[in-house]
C-alpha cells in the first residue's frame, strides 16, 4: 500500500497572478496535479518546472503516481509565461495554477 503525499490547502495560490508574481521572485513549490509530483525550481537564475522523481533499476519514475518518467520533458526558461503554458498532462499550468496541491512550497 503507498502512502498518499500531503497537500496542504493554505499554501494554495489564490490567483494566477499570485502564482505568477511569487514564481518570478524565486519562490519554489513542489506539488501534486491528477496524482503527479512536479516542481518549480530555479536552477542558474532560471526557472525549471519538471516532475519530482526517483530512480530506480536506472529508471525515473515519478514520486506520487510511481509511473515511468521520461527527464527529457522537463522545461526551463528565463520567462514565467513559458512556465505557465507547461503540460500537466490535460492541463496547462496556468490553467490550474490556483488548484494544485502544494506540498511545499518557500516564501
Amino acid at each position: 500500500m503507498t502512502k498518499s503525499i500531503e497537500t496542504f490547502d493554505e499554501l494554495k495560490f489564490e490567483t494566477l497572478g499570485d502564482f505568477k508574481w511569487h514564481i518570478v521572485r524565486g519562490c519554489e513549490i513542489e506539488f501534486i496535479w491528477d496524482n503527479k509530483y512536479y516542481s518549480i525550481t530555479h536552477p542558474d537564475g532560471k526557472i525549471c518546472i519538471s516532475e519530482g522523481y526517483y530512480l530506480k533499476d536506472g529508471k525515473a519514475y515519478n514520486l506520487a503516481s510511481h509511473t515511468e518518467y521520461d527527464t527529457e520533458t522537463s522545461l526551463i526558461s528565463s520567462d514565467i509565461n513559458d512556465i505557465i503554458e507547461f503540460s500537466l498532462g490535460e492541463n496547462k499550468l496556468r490553467e490550474v495554477a490556483t488548484q494544485i496541491g502544494i506540498v511545499y512550497r518557500s516564501i
